[in-house]
């Protein structure tokens, strides 16, 4: 168990969010000064100050309902609206992309190359803001200060971590069907071949040394698998030299115009609307930031935050009242009733009744979870 993975959970999986979004945004052909408006102040609050300072604090990962919830928040904190269906396939996707990368990892460092490969993409959907590439540059310097010294033992129980909140986490996405990646019943496969990490050595050979530690014979086996040695070095730098930092995992997979290099496990095929046809595939976000009732961009610029919250506020209000409406509707279309005598109380079951403890737990008691999302929704 590690107390230092969320942080890698929330970069990672926010820049998953801002790579579907600006797609999406760009395939619904949103006018682009909205659509910047929108990247730009998702980002924002993703790397709101007062927000890393207690995202950096030592603390258990949240429930997947807490971080969807949070992710919600942070989606809504532009003036862009998304239903809650749309929602939901959103964190679905953004969850799947992110554990398939955390499991493709070749080594627990890598878990950092995929963290730098998404900050630079989430650089890419900035526009015209310094001051929130100052904001991302404090993230990276938070991420520089308490993972780069880590040893491999300590991240390897962030990625344990990691990979036991997303254990159950098991929906089909195209492009990993595509690619064989992943099975008909969300499971990944485990491809035959596969890259090592820098600095490791092919398996296949056993060396047996004497008393003083000559080597005095080898042996070789089959390992199974065809592995491929890495000489590139991971690149943690603020800003990536020729656009590589050793790994694929984490890069913007959504953009038409980007165009990698195969390298096996590390490699995504570009993805078209053709390929795409499957029930529960990337076809369904081309609803997101659609102009239906489900979501929707605000026309009206609002220079005024305090109007942004209140309009935020009525629509929960309305959302509410629906829902109300909706279960009042299911109240009167039951015509069978039954009546219960709540009067008469036997005496046994009055014993049981004194005997139980019903005294919940102390409500002064704040979760950390519950601050990350006390603190977005003073941000948004």
């Amino acid at each position: 168990m590690s107390l230092k993975a969320l942080p890698i959970l929330i970069f990672n999986m926010g820049g998953e969010m801002c790579y579907i979004l600006e797609q999406r945004l760009k395939a619904q052909k949103v006018k682009k000064e909205r659509a910047h408006r929108v990247m730009n102040e998702i980002v924002a609050a993703i790397f709101c100050s007062r927000f890393l300072e207690q995202l950096f604090e030592p603390q258990e990962l949240p429930s997947q309902p807490s971080m969807r919830l949070l992710f919600e928040k942070l989606a809504h904190s532009s003036i862009m609206r998304l239903g809650g269906n749309s929602l939901d396939k959103l964190y679905d996707l953004m969850t799947m992309m992110f554990k398939y990368q955390v499991q493709s990892c070749a080594s627990p460092r890598h878990l950092l190359v995929i963290t730098m490969n998404h900050l630079d993409g989430i650089r890419q959907v900035v526009y015209d803001s310094p001051s929130i590439n100052g904001q991302i540059d404090h993230a990276y310097c938070l991420l520089s200060a308490n993972y780069f010294s880590m040893n491999l033992t300590q991240l390897y129980y962030i990625r344990q971590n990691l990979l036991n909140f997303f254990q159950g986490s098991r929906v089909r996405v195209c492009l990993l069907l595509q690619e064989k990646l992943q099975r008909e019943d969300g499971r990944f496969t485990v491809p035959l071949k596969g890259e090592l990490p820098c600095g490791f050595k092919k398996p296949g050979a056993i060396r047996h040394y004497n008393h003083i530690g000559q080597l005095i014979r080898q042996d070789s086996f089959d390992p199974g698998s065809i592995y491929t040695e890495n000489v590139s070095e991971e690149i943690l730098e603020k800003s990536a030299k020729n656009a590589s930092r050793g790994s694929d995992l984490g890069q913007n997979i959504f953009d038409e115009m980007g165009t990698r290099p195969a390298t096996h496990l590390f490699s995504f095929r570009k993805m078209s609307r053709r390929e795409c046809m499957a029930k529960e595939d990337l076809q369904l976000l081309q609803h997101l930031v659609s102009a239906d009732d489900e979501e929707e961009i605000d026309d009206k610029e609002q220079s005024d935050e305090n109007k942004e919250k209140e309009e935020g506020c009525s629509k929960l209000s309305d959302m509410d009242s629906v829902i109300k409406k909706d279960d009042t509707s299911k109240c009167k279309s039951v015509t069978n009733r039954i009546r219960i005598d709540a009067t008469r109380r036997s005496a046994e079951a009055m014993k049981l009744l004194q005997s139980l403890d019903i005294s919940g737990p102390n409500e002064s008691s704040t979760t950390h979870s519950e601050i990350l999302l006390n603190m977005v929704d003073e941000i948004t």
